[in-house]
């Protein structure tokens, strides 16, 4: 998925939070949560929360070198984990959406292991050329 994850060995995204993020103005907040749930419905995620301020989605990592280190016999496959935080800016119909992803091991289990995912500049790059959210969430 090219627009939410990365590699560790590229540079991290040059935003103020260190990791993919845009502010959209005039915008409708709702029709913004709404399109990234679709979104994640649409690519194999399972959603595992979903309130006003973040959507958290999740599936089986089938990127190899990720299940190599964070895999395990009690745990199976890592799950690639990416939350979208929506934070209201101080002007109305403003919303900044920050996004992070994890590897998460054994998720179901006491010895649960999160390893975040560093991404990369590239990735804010074309996270910032997202157009349908213009086009349908337009306030």
């Amino acid at each position: 998925m090219l627009l939410l994850t990365g590699c560790a060995t590229t540079s991290p995204a040059n935003t103020s939070s260190g990791h993919p993020e845009v502010t959209l103005t005039d915008i409708n907040p709702g029709c913004v949560r709404t399109w990234f749930l679709d979104f994640f419905l649409n690519q194999g995620y399972t959603i595992r929360e979903a309130t006003p301020s973040r959507i958290v989605a999740g599936k089986i990592a089938k990127n190899y070198a990720a299940q190599f280190p964070d895999g395990t016999r009690y745990g199976g496959a890592p799950e690639e984990r990416t939350t979208v935080h929506f934070v209201p800016q101080g002007i109305p119909d403003s919303l900044r959406v920050v996004i992070t992803t994890d590897y998460v091991s054994n998720q179901y289990s006491a010895f649960k292991k999160i390893e975040p995912i560093q991404e990369s500049q590239t990735v804010q790059e074309n996270f910032t050329k997202i157009k349908a959210l213009d086009d349908q969430c337009r306030s």
